[in-house]
């Protein structure tokens, strides 16, 4: 009998444990759109009359829940992923094909040009980006963080294709990355708790 109890127990226990966590996991809020649009026009140094919207969608990505918001400015389009629980720029994309950028329009082109994937040629560029252009590219998605922050990183290559892989730690955050060795662009982002 008391093995019994113990075995109902047990079982209630865990069934507590298990709603308490799915009830915590409810209570995690996405940001709504219009703050996800603001993000991303902040991101890219612009301000709101300035910028067409082309389209906004949420979508996910490995678990990752994100806001596709693509739109315009002077010609040139934009692309960004915003993350939905956070609210930061996961990866973006200029599409300099379309037009030049224009140094009255507000925007740091130094900025941008570290993370801009050409999005209008299937071409791979044959310029390998460095370690240290790999490692700023990551360290400015992380505002404040430096390269001692970098705790993991590797040259690897993926199906033949050249990519940098880490991890930075930063506050009680670990922000894990891949980035293409060719375009700079992030493939992988993922932000989690270093007490996870």
């Amino acid at each position: 009998m008391k093995r019994k109890n113990r075995l109902f127990t047990t079982l209630t226990l865990t069934g507590l444990i298990l709603t308490g966590c799915a009830a915590q996991a409810q209570t995690i809020d996405r940001i709504d759109l219009e703050t996800a649009k603001a993000a991303a026009i902040e991101a890219a140094g612009f301000q709101t009359s300035e910028v067409s919207f082309v389209s906004t969608e949420l979508d996910r990505k490995n678990d990752t829940e994100y806001y596709e918001i693509d739109f315009t400015v002077n010609g040139v389009e934009y692309d960004y992923d915003i993350d939905a629980l956070t609210g930061k720029v996961i990866s973006y994309e200029i599409d300099k094909k379309s037009q030049k950028h224009n140094s009255s329009s507000g925007t740091d082109s130094s900025k941008n040009t570290e993370i801009v994937t050409d999005t209008t040629s299937s071409e791979p560029s044959s310029k390998e980006l460095t370690e240290t252009e790999a490692k700023k590219i990551a360290l400015a998605q992380v505002p404040g963080a430096t390269e001692s922050d970098i705790r993991e990183f590797e040259v690897d290559y993926d199906d033949g294709r050249l990519e940098y892989d880490g991890s930075i730690y930063y506050g009680d955050m670990e922000y894990e990355f891949e980035i293409d060795g060719y375009s700079g662009a992030i493939r992988s982002w993922e932000v989690e708790s270093i007490y996870d």
